[in-house]
C-alpha cells in the first residue's frame, strides 16, 4: 500500500512540474514580441515587422530625405523638390505632358535634397484635372556648375544616382553633367526625334548629357536614338553599349576615356568620323584616337569579320549623306585595330546581366 501511494504522488508532483513549467499552457506562453532584423518600407515610412504576432515597431518617415531610407536602396518620388514646365499642350495651350527643368526655386539644404532619383511616369500640376506624363529632362536640369554660360544648380548637392522611366521621349544637352552619378540607362522610350541638340541639325541624338560626371561608370543607350553626340561620357568610363539604333557617332563622343574597358558598337552603325579624342581640333586623325584605348580595351561589333573588313573603309571615306570625302585609306586599318581586342558577331554574346562575354 505504502508503495502505491509512493507512485500515486510521484504522477501527481510530475503532473504539477509539467504545468508549472509551461507546457502548452496559454498562462506560461513567452509572448514577448520578436521583430524582423530587416525593415519593411514604402514610399515614406520604414519599420520592422513583428514575426511573432501582427504589430511593428520603429513605424517613421523617411529620416535622411535623400531618396534612400536606412533600409535598403529603394528610390522615391522626388516631384516635391522638382521645377516642371509643360512639354507639350493642347489647341487651348493646356498641358498634356510635362518636363523636368530643374529645382524649385525655394533654397533647399543639404538634408532637404534627394541624392537618388527615379523619375515618376506622371505629374499632376495645381490646374490639371489628372497626372499628366513627364516626357522630357530640359536642359541641364540635375547638372551642375557653368554650364556653357549658363549656371545650373551651383547650390545643390549633386545627385548621385537616377532611374529614368520608360514615357521619357528626350533628354536634352547637359542634362546630368557635372553629377555624381555612377550608371545611367537610357530607355528605349527615348528618340529625341523631335529636337536638334546644341549646334548641330542633327535630331535623334544625345549630346554632352553625362561630361564631367566624375563618378560615372557605366552608360546604356537605349534603342531608341540614332546619333552619338560628343562630351557624353567622363573619363570614369568602364563600359558603354551602344543601342542596335545607332547610326552615327560624331567626332570626340569619346572624349579622353583613358579606363575604358569595353565598348558594344551595334551592327546600325553607318558612320563613324574621324576626329581627335584627346586634343582640341578636329584634324582628320585616323579613326583609332576616337578611343583612347589600351591593350586591355575590348571592342565587341554586332557584324561578321567579312562586314567589317567590307565596311571599315567606307565608313571612314563617306560623310553623313554617304558622300566619299577621302579616298585615302593609309593607316586606316593598322590604326583601328593595333592597340585593342575586338570580337565579332557571333565571338560574344549577352550574359543575363547584359553584358558581353564571349562565346
Amino acid at each position: 500500500m505504502k508503495k502505491l501511494l509512493a507512485i500515486i504522488l510521484s504522477i501527481l508532483s510530475f503532473a504539477s512540474l509539467t504545468a508549472c513549467s509551461g507546457g502548452d499552457s496559454d498562462e506560461t506562453q513567452d509572448l514577448t514580441p520578436k521583430y524582423s532584423r530587416t525593415y519593411s518600407y514604402n514610399e515614406t515610412h520604414h519599420w520592422r515587422a513583428q514575426t511573432n504576432g501582427d504589430g511593428m515597431i520603429e513605424y517613421e518617415l523617411h529620416s535622411d530625405k535623400q531618396g534612400r531610407c536606412k533600409c535598403g536602396g529603394k528610390y522615391y518620388d522626388p516631384t516635391d523638390y522638382l521645377d516642371f514646365e509643360p512639354y507639350k499642350v493642347d489647341a487651348d495651350g493646356n498641358p498634356t505632358s510635362y518636363m523636368i527643368v530643374g529645382y524649385k526655386d525655394e533654397e533647399y539644404g543639404y538634408d532637404e535634397i534627394y541624392l537618388h532619383y527615379e523619375i515618376p511616369t506622371h505629374y499632376q500640376g495645381e490646374d490639371d484635372d489628372e497626372p499628366l506624363p513627364i516626357l522630357a529632362i530640359s536642359y541641364g536640369a540635375f547638372g551642375v556648375g557653368v554650364i556653357n554660360g549658363t549656371t545650373y544648380n551651383s547650390e545643390i548637392v549633386p545627385i548621385e544616382s537616377i532611374k529614368l522611366n520608360d514615357n521619357l521621349e528626350e533628354i536634352r544637352d547637359w542634362a546630368f553633367k557635372g553629377s555624381g552619378i555612377e550608371e545611367l540607362v537610357i530607355p528605349d522610350s527615348v528618340t529625341n526625334a523631335n529636337y536638334k541638340s546644341w549646334g548641330s541639325n542633327v535630331s535623334g541624338r544625345i549630346y554632352n548629357i553625362c561630361g564631367g560626371c566624375y563618378k560615372l561608370k557605366k552608360v546604356v543607350i537605349g534603342n531608341g536614338l540614332k546619333a552619338l553626340g560628343a562630351y557624353n561620357f567622363s573619363n570614369s568610363m568602364t563600359e558603354i553599349t551602344l543601342g542596335s539604333s545607332i547610326e552615327l557617332i560624331q567626332p570626340r563622343a569619346f572624349y579622353e576615356i583613358y579606363n575604358l574597358e569595353y565598348i558594344v558598337i551595334p551592327a546600325s552603325v553607318k558612320h563613324i568620323p574621324e576626329g581627335s579624342a584627346t586634343g582640341g581640333s578636329y584634324a582628320q586623325v585616323p579613326i583609332i584616337s576616337m578611343f583612347p584605348i589600351t591593350a586591355k580595351t575590348v571592342i565587341y561589333m554586332e557584324i561578321t569579320k567579312a562586314e567589317h573588313d567590307a565596311m571599315i573603309i567606307p565608313l571612314r571615306q563617306r560623310d553623313q549623306e554617304g558622300k566619299i570625302t577621302n579616298p585615302s585609306t593609309e593607316g586606316f586599318v593598322d590604326g583601328w585595330s593595333g592597340n585593342c581586342k575586338i570580337y565579332f558577331k557571333g565571338q560574344w554574346h549577352y550574359d543575363s546581366n547584359g553584358k558581353p562575354v564571349l562565346n
